[in-house]
């Protein structure tokens, strides 16, 4: 008998994406600072390289979901390292666009918004889990995934739900 690999129910995955970080204003005669503000083409609907998974891993567009309360902009997926909250989240069919908003006060955030402003090209990436399992398309095996023909050997995961970014 095979033994099947057990496969993680979280990921996190970057991929080279646009994050766009528009800096804020300051207040001036009376007039209210506007926070920074974050726009990313968080995923294309393309196979992923994610770490623990011997094969790529494709995110259904169709079962992704965000719930409407904000989720956490944090740096490396630490909880202790805040840079603030999304304000919507579009799935589409081929692709998840995020934009949100600078709302921590700590020193990352800081960090963040410095070095955007000096043209630090940041990357950003999304935590996702998955309430079931994934699927493992075989080698050679076809399927069609947020639009696109995919051949495997690959994984797809079916639903999953946006944790944080």
């Amino acid at each position: 008998m095979k033994h099947k690999p057990r496969l993680p129910r979280e990921i996190t995955f970057g991929e080279r994406c646009d994050l766009t970080l528009t800096a804020g204003i300051a207040a001036t005669d009376g007039v209210e600072a506007k926070l920074p503000t974050f726009e990313i083409r968080a995923y294309n609907g393309g196979p992923l390289k994610v770490g623990n998974f011997k094969y790529p891993v494709i995110v259904d567009l169709q079962g992704m979901q965000a719930t409407k309360k904000a989720r956490p902009a944090l740096v490396d997926h630490d909880t202790s390292k805040r840079v603030g909250h999304t304000t919507a989240v579009d799935i589409q069919a081929t692709h998840v666009d995020i934009r949100g908003i600078v709302s921590s006060v700590s020193l990352d955030a800081s960090e963040v918004v410095q070095s955007s402003l000096n043209g630090f090209p940041w990357q950003a990436s999304v935590g996702l889990f998955f309430p079931k399992p994934v699927q493992y398309l075989a080698a050679g095996r076809r399927a069609t995934v947020n639009g696109k023909e995919h051949v495997g050997p690959a994984y797809v995961a079916r639903e999953s739900i946006l944790k944080e970014i």
